[in-house]
């Protein structure tokens, strides 16, 4: 039973200000930690259980590779299996990329593009990139115009979707090769 003398709204507000200063100490506590957390450098204890700073990572150097053509490539992953000879049935996908960072098509959206390798039935530069890769692996690289579309670019009624002499960024993915029918 409640004294006559206690106002509930009094009880409400006390225990109100209770628990502010509860929760408050609390916030104080975990925002302290994680402060402390973020500023102490990390540390490792090897099997002697002595303390040390753990040893900074080298960042891999990217290695740049050239073609035949001449056209700059970085891969992104190596694959393993046989790279495509003329006549073999290569299946890409492929990301397309104006040199301003403009996605302007993409396979990926698609099926796999099918073709046969060394029959001129996609651009020089899709097919000289390629030459090098294996099944699985995925190639970054910038053609330029005159192995890609040319003085033509990719134009339609309504406008430019490669501009004529627009040299072009890919990233490609040589998902198989398969023997061809010669």
């Amino acid at each position: 039973m409640r004294p006559a003398h206690a106002n509930p709204t009094t009880n409400n507000d006390q225990l109100r200000n209770q628990l502010s200063k509860t929760v408050g100490k609390v916030l104080s506590i975990a925002s302290a930690t994680v402060l402390t957390s973020s500023i102490m450098a990390p540390q490792s204890v090897n099997a002697y259980g002595v303390v040390e700073e753990p040893k900074s990572k080298k960042k891999a150097k990217i290695k740049v590779g050239e073609t035949d053509l001449g056209i700059k490539y970085i891969d992104l992953k190596v694959g393993d299996g046989p790279s495509p000879y003329e006549g073999d049935v290569v299946s890409i996908n492929y990301l397309g990329f104006k040199m301003d960072g403009t996605e302007f098509d993409s396979q990926y959206a698609k099926k796999n593009l099918a073709f046969k390798f060394g029959a001129k039935q996609v651009t020089p530069g899709f097919e000289d990139v390629l030459a090098g890769m294996k099944p699985g692996g995925q190639r970054s690289c910038t053609i330029p115009s005159k192995y890609m579309y040319g003085k033509k670019g990719v134009c339609l009624k309504d406008g430019c979707i490669v501009e004529p002499d627009e040299d072009l960024k890919f990233v490609i993915t040589l998902k198989s090769v398969g023997a061809g029918y010669n």
